[in-house]
Order: structure tokens, then C-alpha cells, then sequence
């Protein structure tokens, strides 16, 4: 069965996410900085906070809340997510 564009579009967009994080695992950021400093493409907020949501799901990346009050989502790859894009550099 073949995916659709929105589909290949949207797993583009977890894959982009993914390597952004994963080049710049030393914090964590985020997802407006993501979409708009980190990728290449053109993404809606909205299709990098489904990217995250998947990501996160499939335990590739993790929500780290940030400031004074601990009140800001941030991104990070996790220690899964780093093996993941290790192997797949193979």
C-alpha cells in the first residue's frame, strides 16, 4: 500500500525533527525553535508538534520542561533516538 503525500510528508518531518535533535543533543529546545531555526522545510507548528508527539511515543525523544517555574516544553533525543539515527547512518 502506497502512503500518501500528507503521510510522506509527515514522516519527512519526524525524520527532520529527529536529526535536528539529534545533531544538536547537547540541550533541549523548543518546538517553535525547531520549525523555524533548526529544518530545512517549510513545516506548520502544528506538523512539528505531531512530529514531537510520534517521536516521543515511539520513545526517540523526550519533553524536558525548562525555566524558573518549570513551565516551558522543551525537546531532547533521547538515548533510543541516538542509537536510532546511529544504526541508521550504517
Amino acid at each position: 500500500m502506497e502512503m500518501t503525500e500528507e503521510q510522506l510528508r509527515l514522516e519527512d518531518c519526524r525524520l527532520e525533527v529527529l536529526s535536528a535533535l539529534y545533531n544538536r543533543r547537547t540541550g533541549a529546545h523548543e518546538a517553535a525553535t525547531i520549525r523555524t531555526v533548526f529544518l530545512r522545510n517549510p513545516y506548520t507548528q502544528a506538523e512539528i508538534d505531531t512530529a514531537l508527539a510520534d517521536l516521543n511515543r515511539l520513545g526517540l525523544v523526550e519533553e524536558v520542561l525548562a525555566g524558573v517555574a518549570q513551565t516551558i516544553s522543551t525537546w531532547q533525543v533521547t538515548a533510543e533516538g541516538l542509537r536510532f539515527k546511529e544504526r541508521s547512518k550504517r
